[in-house]
């Protein structure tokens, strides 16, 4: 099953970096569209000034890029507020985290005040000697180094004087990942005091109810959003409608879908050689072969907000979900 995530990203000129810094492959569509892929999941990046909410309420999770060099509009905040709301599966990543107007600990404490109470900070940027940028992250929960290095990154322990010095970080740390994703049982051993097992904390680490903060500069954590992408789950499953019928967009053959903004769709299955319509409320179907379709989504200037997508020819359609 395709899972689409929108990637909120605040400068057209950073699109194809900061989808790579996330951890995916950028590509660029035969109709000029960029998109992220990794595996089956698809990265749509959305600007900050051109929010569709249909588009992003129609996703399976949403990355919030916030680059340390700009602010938030109300736009992105009140977006936020809604994602929050429907209780989708999100994340927020910063770049120019060390050299932005507002550094690493500043972005997460306006987070904080304006996004979201709840965020967990599991890994901090390592600024580089001459503090241009970053060499790595460190990570609080296992007390290691992501170091780059020439071929790529390497992991290693940290000095003792750095865990002693993030030692209440990491308390506070296990105990919002054990409050937001451990079982009744691991959260009572915690509370008396016994010792919590750190592989089941960072099991628990995946799950889609946190809402972590990671600066991903050049790639810094790259591995860190592709593990939460891969490990996502699809959400927005419309219902299909055939005559008196009504079953799962799962259980189709072929490709079915339903626009969820201008020019873009949500579609499922593989089914690309079949000629596909659009279908706008009441009026006659459009058959059209402009379609690009990558992995859970459609793309064609005529595709609007709530147009069936199908093949030519069938009356099924797709109801969206209510949640």
């Amino acid at each position: 099953m395709p899972i689409v995530v929108c990637a909120l990203i605040p400068q057209e000129t950073a699109i194809l970096q900061i989808l790579t810094d996330l951890g995916c492959s950028p590509s660029v569509l035969s109709n000029g569209q960029v998109v992220g892929q990794l595996g089956e999941v698809t990265v749509l990046p959305v600007l900050h000034d051109r929010i569709e909410e249909s588009v992003v309420l129609a996703s399976d999770a949403v990355v919030l890029v916030i680059d340390g060099n700009l602010g938030l509009s109300p736009l992105v905040i009140d977006t936020w507020r809604t994602v929050s709301d429907w209780d989708i599966p999100r994340q927020i990543s910063v770049v120019n985290s060390v050299t932005g107007r507002a550094d690493f600990d500043e972005v997460v404490a306006i987070c904080e005040r304006v996004l979201e109470e709840s965020l967990v900070v599991r890994y901090l940027p390592l600024e580089n000697d001459d503090s241009s940028g970053v060499d790595g992250i460190y990570d609080i929960l296992t007390s290691e180094l992501h170091v780059r290095t020439h071929d790529g990154h390497t992991v290693r322990s940290a000095e003792p004087e750095h865990v002693a010095l993030t030692a209440e970080k990491r308390e506070v740390l296990i105990e919002d990942i054990a409050h937001s994703a451990m079982s009744d049982d691991q959260l009572a051993n915690l509370a008396n005091g016994m010792p919590i097992s750190i592989p089941a904390v960072e099991h628990a680490w995946i799950t889609s109810g946190l809402v972590n903060v990671a600066p991903i500069d050049d790639g810094i954590s790259a591995h860190v959003f592709a593990t939460w992408l891969l490990n996502l789950e699809a959400r927005w499953l419309p219902m299909v409608h055939g005559g008196d019928d009504m079953f799962s967009v799962e259980d189709l053959p072929f490709a079915l879908g339903i626009g969820i903004g201008k020019g873009v769709a949500r579609v499922w299955n593989r089914d690309h050689a079949i000629l596909l319509e659009r279908v706008h409320g009441k009026n006659s179907p459009v058959t059209t072969d402009d379609f690009v379709v990558r992995s859970g989504l459609a793309f064609a200037s005529s595709i609007r907000q709530g147009d069936a997508i199908r093949p030519a020819g069938t009356e099924l359609k797709l109801t969206e979900p209510r949640f």
